[in-house]
């Protein structure tokens, strides 16, 4: 149920996001948080997810699966959350931190994790690792959610009696030289590609990074 996609940016990471969230929706999944520690990309998320008519929409027209025409909403909080729809609530780490721990109306709140099992979606997933960089998450701290790693564990091992939740970790620079970082995805790295790869097979082009210690006039007319 906890699984890390280390993909190269330019991989298609969002794409096997979209594609992971029909295959659960299948599975009985329903509702789905997708949360980034970046608003800019939260918002171009909503185009990849949600705005048919962007360019960069990922779905087809019309999602049918077994035979029943599949509809992704968008919703603030999964209280009330329909059984029959891709329920999806997108959010920087940053505000579902503050909004778990400091309760606001209108949000998500850890009772509607309890009896519905949800699929966390972590973008950039690099920088939910604080807890585990300084030794591993406590059973205080996980109680206590001192940091982003550990509000995202504690919804991840809630208890739902039905389902197991799921949380599917994407990020481009998993810092796997990390010996902690090494022993949490050891037996969690579904698919592994990281930029090197990536350029070794084409994908990228070879960039070359210049230092000048000129002036900022100077400097532009270089360039």
């Amino acid at each position: 149920p906890h699984l890390l996609f280390h993909m190269a940016t330019g991989s298609g990471k969002t794409l096997t996001m979209a594609g992971a969230m029909l295959y659960l929706y299948e599975q009985g999944y329903r509702n789905f948080l997708f949360f980034v520690d970046s608003t800019n990309i939260v918002e171009k998320t909503k185009d990849n997810f949600l705005n048919a008519s962007s360019s960069k929409y990922l779905f087809a027209p019309q999602i049918v699966i077994n035979g029943k025409r599949v509809e992704i909403r968008k919703v603030d909080n999964l209280q009330g959350a329909s059984s029959d729809t891709i329920n999806l609530c997108l959010c920087t780490i940053q505000g579902l931190h503050s909004a778990l721990n400091s309760e606001k109306e209108n949000a998500v709140t850890y009772d509607d994790f309890t009896d519905q099992p949800v699929v966390l979606i972590s973008d950039e997933a690099h920088h939910m690792n604080a807890a585990t960089k300084r030794g591993g998450i406590s059973p205080e701290d996980e109680q206590h959610t001192k940091d982003w790693e550990s509000t995202v564990m504690r919804i991840f091992n809630k208890d739902n009696g039905f389902l197991p939740n799921i949380l599917l970790d994407f990020t481009a620079t998993a810092d796997l030289a990390d010996p902690t970082i090494a022993h949490k995805y050891e037996d969690k790295v579904i698919f592994d590609y990281p930029l090197k790869k990536f350029r070794e097979d084409l994908y990228s082009k070879d960039v070359e990074v210049l230092e000048s210690d000129l002036d900022p006039l100077d400097m532009a007319m270089q360039a």
